[in-house]
């Protein structure tokens, strides 16, 4: 399975953030920057749009670290979903979501 592709998990669609539309981005960092979400991180700032659009880019080219958002059938969009730092050889990878 290529962990940069979109794909279905029961009843939710994972759109992989490399293929997220530009609405799409910007409703990811909205997300993130809600001080709700924010507190909880380990860089609290606020992300700016480039900071947020380079993340994605740079997410092109990483091999251990995969962001997902999520939408349920109907279109509702309801949250994103992350591995981080996958080590195939060794089957982990640290779950993020928010």
């Amino acid at each position: 399975m290529n962990l940069r592709s979109n794909f279905k998990l029961n009843d939710l669609i994972m759109i992989n953030f490399v293929n997220l539309s530009a609405d799409e981005k910007e409703m990811v960092r909205r997300w993130r920057n809600h001080k709700a979400v924010r507190n909880c991180m380990c860089q609290n700032h606020l992300i700016s749009r480039n900071e947020h659009l380079a993340f994605i880019c740079r997410l092109k080219k990483d091999d251990r670290n995969f962001y997902w958002m999520m939408k349920n059938m109907r279109g509702d969009y309801i949250g994103t979903i992350s591995l981080n730092r996958f080590d195939k050889a060794n089957k982990n990878a640290f779950l993020g979501i928010y």
